[in-house]
């Protein structure tokens, strides 16, 4: 939910196992009253202390008797530990050369370094767009039994 705090209170300090913690009462525009907690935030005058008199702000409400608590929301996970996407790409990149190299130079001893090239670009492609699929091989045509000489039989 958003809303602004219309009052924000220094309310003492508390021993947790996360260390010294220090408590603030908010009161939001929006109606809700809780406590806040926090062991990096010793002064709603900080700098960077998130509950701003009167400037809006993300928050989560945990309704309490006696306890009322308020807190920013977690940040999502994207599973890519905040790496760019250019760093992305140049691990898919890299991996994609060593998938070449390996496939090439197995299957040849004289490997040109375009080939490579151009197969570590197809694998990167590959992986890095979805919509690039496989190029499909045409299935092999039976061969009609009448077309067979007796020679070509293995027995």
């Amino acid at each position: 939910m958003k809303s602004k705090p219309i009052n924000v209170q220094g309310n003492g300090t508390w021993e947790s196992k996360f260390g010294l913690m220090y408590q603030f009462d908010i009161e939001m525009e929006d109606g809700n009253l809780g406590q806040y907690s926090s062991s990096k935030y010793q002064d709603k005058d900080s700098d960077d202390f998130p509950f701003k008199i009167g400037i809006e702000v993300e928050y989560e409400f945990t309704p309490h008797d006696k306890f009322p608590k308020i807190k920013l929301p977690k940040k999502d996970f994207n599973g890519s530990f905040g790496k760019k996407d250019d760093v992305q790409l140049m691990i898919v990149r890299q991996s994609s050369l060593k998938c070449a190299t390996d496939v090439l130079t197995h299957n040849t001893d004289k490997v040109k370094a375009d080939d490579v090239i151009k197969l570590a670009e197809y694998f990167t492609d590959w992986v890095m767009k979805p919509e690039i699929k496989p190029e499909p091989k045409p299935e092999p045509k039976p061969i009609a039994v009448s077309e067979l000489q007796e020679s070509d039989l293995p027995f």
